[in-house]
């Protein structure tokens, strides 16, 4: 259970990041349109 709690916590920030950079260009690419 300890390999599942240290993973956990590196893959929401990476997950958020990654989310917000996917939706950073694709709401800019609407805006350019």
């Amino acid at each position: 259970m300890p390999s599942s709690q240290r993973f956990s916590p590196p893959s929401a920030p990476v997950l958020g990041s990654f989310s917000s950079m996917v939706i950073l260009p694709d709401h800019h690419s609407v805006e350019g349109l």
